[in-house]
């Protein structure tokens, strides 16, 4: 594990903890592992796009190293690949929960860094996420009017289902 990796996770706890000083013991104990939870569904996502990324995208190449991407600015991007049908570059965000439309302008924001940190304009972004709103359809189809190619900017929706029978 990277030093960077190391340092986000403990700034993510640090976060955490902060987020649960003001509720009370008994419920604290609950809202970590929910937060924990949570980052494990993100984690177990990634992972299997990561695995199945020629069959989910056949035209894209990871070239991320099998680790986020961290930005110039410290941010970091969940996948970043390569179309390999005309070279430009793929920042895929991942939102298990989050709002889409928070998620979107993350994601336009991550595709800008992109596009300086690289120097190239010829780069897409996709966003996979659980669900779509109104608000985030209607901002997607607004940008997507004023994009040359209206496919660089692309929504991805995902319905993970955990079934359990007790035997």
């Amino acid at each position: 594990m990277s030093v960077k990796t190391l340092k986000r996770i403990i700034k993510e706890l640090d976060e955490i903890k902060k987020g649960v000083e003001d509720i009370e013991d008994g419920e604290k104990e609950t809202k970590i592992q929910d937060v924990v939870i949570e980052n494990l569904l993100e984690m177990h996502l990634e992972d299997l796009i990561r695995r199945n990324i020629s069959k989910i995208f056949p035209d894209f190449e990871i070239i991320d190293g099998g680790r986020h991407y961290y930005t110039k600015n410290g941010n970091y991007l969940d996948i970043l690949c390569k179309d390999r049908k005309d070279g430009s570059l793929v920042v895929i965000e991942l939102k298990r929960d989050r709002s889409p439309s928070k998620a979107l302008i993350q994601l336009l924001d991550y595709v800008n860094q992109v596009m300086e940190e690289f120097g190239t304009e010829m780069v897409k972004g996709i966003l996979i996420c659980q669900k779509t709103d109104r608000r985030m359809e209607s901002a997607l189809n607004a940008i997507r009017k004023k994009l040359k190619n209206p496919d660089d900017i692309s929504l991805v929706e995902f319905d993970l289902k955990f079934v359990a029978q007790l035997r």
